[in-house]
């Protein structure tokens, strides 16, 4: 038996002082991550069938802490945060969109970070490659291509989610 799975390696290292506490909550939820210095590199392999389940929001201290220090910095990515929480059931599943995430981050600090580039491999155990993908996040868009050369281009909407409903 084979298992479909997703590797994803963000390729700038981002420096710890560019995240918001809640933006680093989140990030470091989903990817696993690495400090370099006064930087963060993040990176993780998630199975195709709890991909989502790496994904989730689950709060604890440390979140509402996060939440507190980020609200003048990030205050629609905190009450998104909230009313996720506060709506959610138990049996709900959310994804974070860690792409916004990063773009957020990117408009925030454009002096420091121009683009973050996330590379994506869609593997499986036994036929090992089948697509990757480059995303490139700017403060305008974010753009995907990928192996099998289909193109994805979306414009920066502030009225675009960080937290979607698993559908």
């Amino acid at each position: 038996m084979s298992t479909d799975y997703i590797k994803a390696i963000v390729r700038q290292t981002i420096p710890a002082d560019c995240l918001a506490p809640i933006e680093r909550w989140l990030l470091t939820r989903i990817f696993e991550t690495e400090e370099r210095g006064d930087s963060l590199v993040f990176y993780g392999s998630w199975d195709y069938s709890t991909v989502f389940d790496a994904y989730g929001v689950s709060p604890d201290d440390k979140l509402t802490e996060a939440l507190t220090a980020s609200r003048e910095i990030c205050p629609e990515l905190c009450a998104e945060v909230e009313r996720t929480i506060n709506k959610s059931e138990k049996s709900e599943e959310f994804r974070i969109n860690d792409e916004r995430i990063f773009q957020s981050i990117v408009r925030r600090h454009p002096d420091v970070l121009h683009h973050v580039s996330i590379e994506d491999f869609d593997c499986n155990t036994r036929q090992g490659l089948h697509c990757e993908t480059l995303t490139i996040i700017t403060a305008q868009s974010i753009m995907s291509i990928n192996s099998d050369g289909a193109i994805n281009q979306r414009q920066w909407n502030p009225l675009s989610q960080y937290i979607e409903r698993r559908t």
